[in-house]
């Protein structure tokens, strides 16, 4: 074992010390002597069990030892620099440090005094320059050059043969498109996109990523000139609803790659593609089997007709919901049953929903709305405890067309029973068109499920029953592979966003989204209500739109006032909660690649519109 310090004792420093205890559980490797820092008051204290020795110059007097430099970040981000020109140091006093959960692939070098933190993925044929830092779950792509003293922070994404030069900063949840190229000392703020090469010394920001100001130069408008804030502010003034060009920037790359694969191939419908992402969604889903179909709709009304919904019967759903689980039913040839929703979380009433059952219902679909699970867990419960056995053989059809990877206690949808979800482009996996797939942990469910999406034909030209044509094609399937291998993270970046969201509108006159208990939300939609009625909340949607800000209503007209479905019956004051929330609710923009300047850009024009 060789003895090391780790100069700095801040947050970079302690991670690298945790790397470093990670390597030594592999493989006894390094004898951590401890930290060094410039800060008297931190001298003789432990940080994360590791000493503070002393100051800097001790450098001198550990011949011995090796050094791993652990300073910098974008308010003083040459310190790295200059501390290595002051120890001057030979290069192989320098160690390099990779987590073990990092992956350096084939044709990668990494430079001496650089450090590689967790889940880390070099593909291919990257160079990583001198005392570079890359934080947590960092893809750096093939053909990668990053220059000496770069700091890559987390979850930043970089396409093929992007070159970052001396020094250059990217904040966290960065993509930088292929062959783009960011010069020397520059620094890309945080959720960037960059879309064209930036060039040396300067900062830029936002989605895509424009000029802000030369590197270095403080913020504020006592040193920038009205054409740099113009610039900031038509970064953040253009904000959408969903960023599809964001989104598309992340995975380009493999998509462009699968793509040629299909076209080589000829597997335009079914085929290894389609397959693959069968098996990878149902794995991630944790639930043994996933069948991809053409769109939402189609899923559900098969999810429906593999459970014996048909003519004669009967399925309950909420009435606040996107008309399209209505349309399933109906076209299942079942009359739609509505109840109410809670009026907190916008969710399926439970009790309503037990209490509509009748000798006719042949299922429930709960709508897991807007990211976040109905309780499905209670409403089997209720179910079986109805009197007389009514429910016993009632099934539970979830309508999961907006919770990719959402769980309520621990159970995604369809986990235990079966599941209809949609890839519509603007969900949190969304393809390049329509797409669907049902989920279910019913072998025999799924393989009706097949069948009667292929014509009722598990063989050429033999129709066993009687289906429709609805197929997953091996062109969406390539694109939502290469998103489902980020959907865990842009999920975790929309739990954040909405955390942000809760904050920053804590003092609005809005009424917050709720989390029901037992729930992990993915925040497809962030709606809020604008307490007023509609024409309050289509003022302040109307004041967003004009403020370049893609504020959207989901959804203006309960099902039981659509001229669709007059027929059903139910008159105006049927359902208070859902009638009553409908008028007042509007959506503001959430995706993984919102910044927080375009955040605070979406709630100061929000906050000046409910107060006009």
């Amino acid at each position: 074992m060789r003895d090391l310090v780790i100069v700095g004792a801040g947050g970079f420093a302690r991670e690298t010390a945790a790397a470093v205890a990670a390597i030594n559980a592999v493989s006894p490797t390094w004898r951590l002597r401890g930290f060094l820092d410039d800060d008297p008051a931190l001298h003789g204290t432990r940080r994360v069990d590791v000493p503070v020795i002393g100051g800097t110059d001790l450098v001198g007097e550990l011949a011995d030892a090796a050094v791993v430099v652990c300073v910098g970040n974008p308010r003083n981000y040459r310190s790295r620099q200059r501390l290595v020109e002051r120890f001057g140091l030979p290069p192989q006093r320098y160690a390099t440090i990779v987590h073990p959960s990092a992956r350096v692939g084939v044709g990668c070098v990494v430079g001496e005094g650089s450090v590689l933190l967790a889940g880390v993925d070099l593909t291919a044929e990257v160079s990583v320059g001198a005392h570079v830092a890359v934080m947590p779950q960092v893809v750096l792509t093939h053909d990668n050059v990053i220059g000496p003293y770069a700091t890559i922070a987390s979850g930043v994404r970089l396409g093929g043969g992007v070159r970052l030069g001396d020094g250059v900063y990217v904040g966290a949840g960065a993509l930088l498109r292929d062959g783009v190229s960011v010069g020397a000392w520059s620094q890309l703020g945080m959720g960037s996109v960059a879309l064209r090469d930036v060039p040396a010394g300067e900062v830029w920001v936002g989605a895509p990523a424009r000029f802000l100001r030369p590197a270095g130069q403080p913020a504020g408008p006592q040193v920038e000139s009205k054409a740099v804030v113009a610039v900031e502010e038509s970064s953040v003034n253009s904000i959408p609803l969903v960023d599809l060009a964001a989104a598309h920037a992340e995975v380009a790359e493999e998509v462009d790659a699968g793509f040629k694969r299909v076209i080589a191939d000829t597997a335009f419908i079914g085929g290894a593609e389609v397959a693959a992402f069968e098996a990878e969604y149902a794995a991630f889903s944790g639930v043994p089997h996933c069948v991809g179909v053409a769109n939402g709709t189609d899923a559900l009304e098969l999810a429906l007709r593999a459970v014996g919904v048909g003519p004669g019967s009967e399925v309950i759903l909420p009435a606040n919901t996107f008309i399209a689980t209505a349309e399933a039913v109906a076209r299942a040839g079942a009359r739609v049953v509505l109840v109410d929703c809670d009026p907190a979380t916008y969710l399926i009433d439970v009790d309503a929903a037990l209490a509509a059952v009748t000798p006719a219902t042949r299922a429930i679909a709960p709508v897991h709305l807007y990211g976040q699970l109905a309780d499905v867990q209670r409403l089997r419960a209720g179910l079986a405890g109805l009197a007389g056995g009514t429910g016993r053989d009632v099934a539970i059809v979830e309508d999961a067309a907006q919770c990719q990877g959402a769980t309520r206690h621990g159970v995604s949808a369809g986990a235990d029973g079966i599941a209809a979800t949609s890839f519509y482009p603007g969900k949190n996996l969304g393809a390049y068109g329509d797409a669907g797939a049902v989920v279910t942990a019913d072998a025999g469910l799924a393989a009706d499920i097949r069948l009667m999406s292929a014509h009722g034909s598990a063989r050429k030209y033999v129709h066993e029953v009687l289906g429709f044509n609805s197929r997953l094609d091996g062109l969406q399937a390539v694109v939502l592979r290469a998103k489902l291998a980020r959907l865990a993270d842009g999920n975790a970046r929309r739990r954040a966003i909405a955390a942000r969201y809760d904050e920053l509108l804590a003092d609005l006159d809005v009424v917050r989204p709720v989390t029901a208990d037992g729930n992990v939300h993915v925040w497809h939609i962030y709606c809020v209500r604008v307490p007023g009625g509609a024409a309050r909340r289509d003022a302040v949607v109307a004041a967003l739109n004009t403020a370049g800000i893609g504020a959207g209503i989901h959804y203006p007209v309960p099902v039981h006032l659509t001229p669709a479905f007059a027929d059903l019956g139910y008159p105006a004051g049927s359902f208070p909660h859902a009638e009553s929330t409908a008028p007042e609710l509007l959506s503001v923009p959430i995706y993984p690649q919102l910044t927080a300047a375009q955040q605070d850009r979406v709630v100061e024009v929000l906050a000046a519109a409910l107060a006009g």
